[in-house]
């Protein structure tokens, strides 16, 4: 089967079959252990909600080294649906759920369903693997706003008419929109992720823009996905200032908490030595060889995607015998690395968890 890359090759009965089976299978993993653990970091933003409800402003009241949005979401569904932890916990599966679901989406645009139904499972469960998470954290949402602004940014791209004038072209602008929106409220939930995504988002949307529209149409487009960005900020400053407290925010949030990391240079490039310990290389280096193992040995026709004449499409091949064993063995391996948020631990190192994941979805991919 050979597919436009821009364009969703899946039927819309595979679609709702593989979104269908990727909520299920998430749902019930996250229901076997939502009430099994404790982070240490879950409870803090309680707290700050707490403070919010009894009247106090951040800031002001309270030093606070994020952004406003994610404490005062936290303050309104303490105060719809009580500061108990349980409700909190399913409120994560609901993000959890949301973070799945987008995923699928966005895979499907790439993969047929069923391909794109397992990698989303494995890469949400990898996700949840790590010791410090909880479903409702800020960074949940902050992934989940990133992934609904990029699906909106894909859903943009699909149209071919982008004026105004017509109704399919007022729909594109109002994906473009909600793209932007969304890219706001990461930078409203984290500022130093945020303030990348925001970035990246935007030239995203200017070099798919031009490419398909040339350059004044492309200001156009950027214009409204501006406007999108725009309109939460201009919120946010009216708050800031009603409240006295926008040089507060900026010495916190900014200052701060850039200073408590290092400071800006630290943020923008203490990363980089991060990806290369030993760890993380050796990783790598077993991913490599893996694949280029299978590539030649096992597989010398290609894996599951190949590519035809043309470079915008791509081919699918069904899976063979000797794939479907080779990606079971590859994938038990997986889950036997990722379960200890249920409560068993069989390989706890980060190496060998790192390893077959990233084995698993390139190579399924």
């Amino acid at each position: 089967m050979t597919v436009p890359f821009s364009k969703n090759p899946n039927q819309s009965r595979n679609l709702a079959i593989g979104l269908g089976i990727s909520l299920v299978i998430i749902g019930v993993y996250n229901a076997l252990f939502f009430n099994r653990y404790l982070p240490f970091t879950e409870g803090w933003f309680s707290v700050y909600a707490h403070y919010i409800l009894n009247g106090a402003i951040p800031y002001r009241d309270f030093h606070f080294f994020l952004p406003p949005l994610y404490p005062g979401m936290m303050a309104a569904f303490t105060y719809i649906f009580g500061a108990g932890f349980l409700a909190l916990r399913v409120l994560g599966i609901a993000v959890t759920l949301s973070i799945t679901a987008m995923l699928f989406l966005l895979f499907s645009r790439l993969f047929p369903a069923y391909i794109a139904c397992v990698v989303t499972i494995v890469s949400v469960i990898y996700y949840q693997s790590n010791v410090a998470f909880f479903g409702y954290n800020y960074i949940s949402f902050l992934h989940l706003f990133a992934l609904l602004g990029t699906f909106f940014i894909c859903k943009y791209y699909d149209y071919d008419d982008h004026s105004l004038k017509s109704g399919k072209g007022r729909i594109a602008s109002a994906f473009l929109f909600c793209a932007g929106l969304f890219a706001a409220l990461v930078l409203l939930t984290k500022q130093s992720d945020g303030f990348f995504v925001l970035i990246l988002s935007f030239l995203a949307v200017a070099i798919s823009a031009y490419a398909k529209e040339g350059l004044r149409k492309a200001l156009r487009s950027m214009t409204i996905y501006s406007v999108g960005i725009f309109i939460p900020m201009l919120a946010l400053f009216i708050w800031l200032i009603s409240n006295g407290v926008l040089l507060s925010f900026w010495n916190q949030v900014f200052v701060g908490a850039s200073s408590s990391k290092g400071g800006l240079i630290a943020i923008v490039f203490a990363w980089i030595p991060r990806l290369f310990t030993p760890e993380n290389v050796g990783g790598l280096i077993v991913v490599i060889l893996t694949i280029i193992a299978l590539r030649i040995y096992c597989f010398p026709q290609g894996f599951m995607l190949g590519r035809s004449g043309d470079k915008n499409h791509r081919t699918y091949f069904p899976p063979t015998p000797k794939m479907v064993v080779i990606f079971s063995v590859i994938f038990i391996l997986f889950m036997l690395c990722i379960l200890p948020p249920s409560g068993i631990s069989v390989f706890p190192m980060n190496l060998l968890k790192t390893t077959f994941c990233s084995l698993f979805i390139t190579v399924y991919c």
